[in-house]
C-alpha cells in the first residue's frame, strides 16, 4: 500500500485525482508490489539501526520509567535511523512514482542514474524533513510502548507473572493473557 499512498500524495501535481480504489485498479496486482524490495531495503536496515540504538539510549536517558527519557530515546533513535536510510527512501520513492517503472529497471539502475544525473547529493534529498517527522513519531510511539510495558508489569504482579522478554505488545498480551487465565484457574482449583 506504500505505492498507493505515495501516488495519492503526488496527485495534485498532475491535476488528475484518483481515489485509492482507482489507483489500485490502475496499478493492478503486480503494480501494488512495485518497489517492495526497495521498501525492504529501507525498512530492514532502519529496524537494525533503530531498535538497538533505542535500547542503549533508553538506558542513557534515565531508564524505562522516565517520560522524557523514553520520548527522547525514541525520538533520537528514530531520527538517526531515518537519516541513515534516506538514500534507500529516495530510491524507493523514485521507483514508485508514476513513470518510475518506465524510467528505471530496478534498484541498481535507479541508483546509477541518480548518481550520474544528479550527483551524490540526490541520495540525501528530504533528509532533514524525514528526520524531523520521524523524531516525534518514534518518540511518541516508544513512550507509549514503554508505559504500556510498565502497566503490563504492574497488572501481572498480583499473579506472580513477569514479562521476561521485550516483545511486541500484542504478543505479550496474547501470551500473558493465557498465563493469567491459567493462574486464575489454578487458584480456583486450590
Amino acid at each position: 500500500m506504500e505505492i498507493v499512498k505515495l501516488r495519492m500524495q503526488l496527485q495534485g501535481e498532475s491535476g488528475v485525482k484518483l481515489s485509492a480504489g482507482a489507483t489500485v485498479a490502475e496499478l493492478g496486482l503486480r503494480g501494488l508490489f512495485r518497489g517492495v524490495t526497495a521498501c525492504w531495503l529501507r525498512d530492514i536496515p532502519f529496524s537494525f539501526i533503530f531498535f538497538p540504538l533505542f535500547a542503549h539510549l533508553k538506558k542513557a536517558f534515565s531508564g524505562n520509567d522516565s517520560i522524557v527519557g523514553l520520548f527522547a530515546a525514541g525520538g533520537v533513535a528514530g531520527a538517526l535511523a531515518a537519516g541513515a536510510v534516506t538514500p534507500c527512501d529516495v530510491i524507493k520513492t523514485r521507483l514508485q512514482v508514476k513513470g518510475g517503472d518506465l524510467r528505471y529497471t530496478g534498484i541498481a539502475d535507479c541508483a546509477r542514474k541518480l548518481l550520474k544525473e544528479e550527483g551524490i547529493a540526490a541520495f540525501s534529498k528530504g533528509l532533514v524533513p524525514r528526520m524531523i517527522v520521524q523524531a516525534p513519531l518514534f518518540g511518541c510511539t516508544l513512550l507509549s510502548y514503554g508505559k504500556f510495558q510498565l502497566g503490563l508489569d504492574s497488572a501481572l504482579a498480583p499473579f506472580q507473572l513477569r514479562r521476561d522478554v521485550d516483545v511486541a505488545p500484542t504478543l505479550v498480551c496474547s501470551f500473558r493473557s493465557a498465563e493469567v487465565l491459567k493462574a486464575i484457574y489454578r487458584r480456583q482449583e486450590q
